[in-house]
Parts: structure tokens; sequence; C-alpha cells
């Protein structure tokens, strides 16, 4: 019997499934109006995570990579560990990541986990705390106004602490619920300085503020009544948090003590980038820098660096630990916009155990680990300054985003 001609898989529209991504397929991905890609034609499409089903949109932009624009959220099951599913035909490592390996993978866990104390930074943690969205992604703020139990839960960072949730943040909403739908997306990307139907924005509320709209007014999420977020509503995939993860979690345990680079050995005094990430097969984490200078040379040209470079961003401070960072209101670009949509979705903190910083601030792990065995480079980014290349210490829970190979 004939059979049907397969798909020819040669761009980013004809994909399906994350994991059928390759470079070729990137490189030969063009922007909406069929022209190469630049600011303002940059191409969407969402696509399956085969590993469980999850669904993500992903863009090729400016820079001449394709990213995804939303947060990873995948959970690493027992199951997954025990049945060795964590392997290299669906994920971005070499070998199976399993309890046999040097730094074995630890289940996702569920809850915020209170204080710790001294924590290895060669854990394996990561947490799923709950399917959110920001409502007002662009606008940073105040997560707790009085977090149930007393203000004296709230350790000045903006924290939800354990045995609270996430909705204690006024800008956070909880979409898990059946009325709520991923139905709604942003106009070309962004609608953060354009312009709709009067209709049009009577239906964009402002979550938050009972009985308020506006125009012009960067909103995520759609209520069908503005005083009853129960009542559900539609929201825009792009901002959901994803989960938290340590850095050698998000690198699939192949962080190590940052003494194995396989360049400068035991006297590895430089940074060097971890070979694998819990990223979809033929994905990979961005890079970071540490200092301006021939950068693609140096550390590749999948970074957070060129990304926002390319974006017009620029970094004119440098402090003494090589950390680059520039206000990131420049161009009238913000961080949360499209086309790249980084969440505000702060960071679990293991000294207090709390989730901090909720909508005003967010980290985003790079494989770049930072020269000692503590610490690795992470976009950073809240409303006063944006930087590609700040370290924080591993044991962080941290989003991830990943950008194709």
């Amino acid at each position: 019997s004939a059979v049907a001609n397969p798909l020819k898989l040669d761009n980013l529209q004809s994909l399906t499934y994350m994991q059928d991504m390759t470079p070729t397929i990137c490189a030969n991905t063009k922007g909406t109006d069929g022209n190469n890609v630049t600011k303002g034609n940059e191409p969407t499409k969402q696509l399956i995570d085969t590993r469980d089903g999850n669904v993500y949109y992903v863009s090729k932009l400016a820079d001449g990579n394709c990213w995804m624009t939303q947060s990873l959220d995948y959970d690493i099951t027992a199951s997954r560990i025990t049945n060795g599913q964590i392997n290299p035909s669906n994920t971005d490592v070499s070998a199976v990541w399993n309890n046999s390996s040097t730094y074995r993978p630890t289940a996702t866990e569920t809850s915020i986990p209170g204080p710790l104390g001294t924590i290895p930074t060669t854990d394996t943690r990561s947490w799923d705390v709950g399917k959110y969205v920001l409502a007002v992604p662009t606008t940073g703020v105040t997560c707790n106004t009085d977090p149930a139990g007393g203000s004296t839960q709230n350790d000045g960072w903006n924290s939800v602490r354990p045995g609270q949730n996430l909705s204690q943040c006024q800008n956070v909403v909880n979409v898990s619920g059946t009325n709520w739908k991923p139905t709604y997306t942003a106009q070309n990307g962004t609608w953060f300085n354009s312009t709709h139907s009067s209709a049009f924005n009577k239906e964009i509320y402002q979550v938050g503020v009972a009985g308020a709209w506006g125009l012009n007014t960067t909103v995520a999420v759609k209520a069908n009544n503005p005083n009853d977020l129960s009542q559900g509503g539609e929201y825009d995939p792009h901002y959901l948090m994803g989960n938290y993860y340590q850095w050698n979690t998000a690198v699939a345990g192949t962080g190590g003590d940052n003494k194995s680079s396989g360049t400068n050995g035991a006297a590895d005094a430089t940074p060097w980038n971890a070979p694998s990430s819990i990223c979809p097969k033929g994905w990979q984490l961005p890079q970071s820098e540490m200092n301006t200078g021939s950068l693609d040379a140096k550390y590749g040209t999948k970074t957070f660096y060129k990304l926002f470079n390319t974006y017009s961003y620029s970094f004119p401070n440098k402090d003494g630990g090589g950390r680059l960072y520039g206000p990131n209101v420049q161009n009238n670009y913000n961080t949360a916009t499209g086309p790249w949509y980084f969440n505000r979705s702060g960071n679990i903190d293991l000294n207090t155990g709390s989730i901090r910083t909720v909508s005003t601030s967010a980290h985003y792990w790079s494989s770049t680990a930072y020269p000692d065995v503590n610490n690795t480079y992470s976009l950073d980014f809240n409303s006063a300054d944006t930087s590609p290349s700040y370290y924080f210490a591993r044991w962080n829970g941290f989003s991830v985003r990943c950008v194709a190979r």
C-alpha cells in the first residue's frame, strides 16, 4: 500500500514537538514577513514537550536563536527517575539521569520547603508550587500586603512563607481551575503600547484593581469579573510561573563542583558551561558572560547578553565580580514584555524557606558556572536594572528558559 510522504520538518512552523528542533531548522526559520528575523517580525509557534505533554510558546528572536518564551514546567517525578525516562532520546543529556548518576536526581517537591540551613551545592531539588500566572506581569507589585499569619511572616523580601501559597500575592492568579482557559494571546507579540478598540479593552481587567480596565495597560489575565477571580477567564500562557530548580538540577547533575570542565581541570579558575540540562532534547540552557569583549568567541552565541544586546539593551556597569548590569527601561523595552516574556517569578530561598520577590524580580539560570564551588551566573532583573550575568548561590530555586542548540 502507498505510504503518504511524511511532513518535511525544515522550519519552526513545521514542528509539533520540542524534541524535533535542530540547529538547521532554527537557522531556516524566517520572520513573519518571509524575510530574515529582525525586531518586529519574530515568528512564534506552540510546541509540545513529548516528556509530559506540556505546551510551550517558542519564538525565533532577532539574535538568530530560537527561544522558549515560557518558563519550563517539567516535573522530575519518582517514576521518571526510576524508569530512566530522563534520557538522551527526550532530554538534553548524554546519558540517562537516574539514581545511578554521580549527582542523582531528586523528585520535584510541591510545597515551600521551610528553612534548611546549610544546603549542599550539589543538591538536585526542584519545586512545582502550582499553576499560577502573573496578572500584571510588566509592573512590579508587592507580593504581600498583609500575609496570612500576620506581617511578621513577611521577611522584607515580599515573601510567601511555608504554609502559604502563591495566591497570597495580589498580582498572582491560580489558573488551575477548569474555568480558566489558556486561550488569550497577546496581539502581535506585545500590546504594551498598542491601541485597541474600546470594546476589546472593556474585556481586559487589571486584576487586583476592582472594576478597573484601561487603555495601553499590559495584563495577562482576562477575567469575567475582576472582583471574583474564582469565576475564571482567559490567561496568556507566556506568563505561567513554571517550576523552580536548583542549578545542579537545571544542568541535570552535570555541574559538579566546577572543577571538572575538562579545560582547566582542578585548577579551574574561569567560568565554564555545564554540558547538559533538563531542557528538552535539541535545547540547552543559555550561557552567560562575566565581561564585555569578544563574547561570541569566548562564550558562544546563545547567551542572555547577546539576546538583550540585539534588542538595544546596553550594560554600562560592571562590578568587581564582573557582573554586567544596566537599567531595563532603556529604549522603552521591558524585560517582561514580548517578544521574550521573561516572567517576574521571584525565586525560592532555602535559607528562609520562602518564595521571594514574586512579581517584582526574576532569576533564570544559565549554564555558566562562576569560578568557585558555590555560585552560578544567571539572568537577573527587577524594576531598577537588568543583568545578563549576575551570580547567585547554586542552591537557590530559579526559573529555567531554554534556547535551541
